[in-house]
């Protein structure tokens, strides 16, 4: 669902199904910080704020308000690219962190399995980094990277993954091939990671283009 803020004009998103029905909506503005409140309306002729199918009209707030920005990823900034980090050792957590908020991804860290599952119920995101010995797991039995092997691939499609691993060659495509995932890297290599993510990223949406084009031509997306 697209709003548009009205002191800025940033166009932003939130998913239909994060919308209460008949309940005021609270949020704020992340490019001004302008506090928006709104208010699901099937009545078109009043004031709106949203830019598609749904009308939201401004409200006073309620006793009952759905606050928004205590759910980060309920509400994002069009465009805005998220990231799982799963990863132990503090000081390459740090580097890959760093590296990513660079590349300008809304960050999530996770210090536990239990934790990373939970997350990735709630939100796809667009890019995981794990280690393969996350919590000090092993490797077969790392339950988010059976979790992410699990998923459907009209879901895992959408997810790039990058596996960390001690005995990885970077880069290696026949290894992230045997592993189900779309990268792997070795933490000595990190320093790279922003040069060699955003070359297979680019990689990556150009084969899923052609895919789709296929699937849309035979009438099947």
């Amino acid at each position: 669902m697209d709003i548009t803020c009205e002191h800025c004009h940033s166009k932003l998103k939130i998913p239909e199904d994060k919308i209460p029905t008949n309940q005021t909506v609270k949020l704020t503005c992340p490019k001004c910080k302008n506090k928006i409140i709104v208010n699901p309306s099937p009545d078109k002729s009043s004031e709106t704020m949203s830019s598609s199918s749904s009308n939201f009209s401004v409200n006073e707030g309620s006793s009952d308000e759905y606050n928004v920005d205590d759910k980060p990823f309920d509400f994002l900034e069009k465009g805005v690219q998220t990231a799982l980090i799963c990863e132990d050792d503090t000081a390459t957590k740090n580097k890959i962190s760093a590296t990513l908020k660079k590349m300008k991804h809304k960050i999530t860290e996770v210090t536990s399995q239990r934790d990373a599952l939970t997350k990735m119920r709630l939100h796809v995101y667009n890019l995981i980094v794990l280690n393969e010995s996350f919590e000090r797991s092993d490797p077969k039995n790392n339950h988010v990277f059976r979790y992410l092997n699990s998923l459907t691939m009209a879901t895992r499609r959408n997810i790039f993954v990058v596996l960390v691993g001690n005995d990885f060659r970077t880069m290696d495509e026949m290894t992230a091939f045997a592993n189900s995932v779309n990268m792997v890297i070795n933490p000595k290599d990190l320093n790279q990671l922003e040069i060699m993510l955003n070359k297979s990223l680019v990689d990556h949406q150009e084969s899923y283009r052609a895919f789709k084009t296929a699937l849309k031509s035979v009438g099947r997306a």
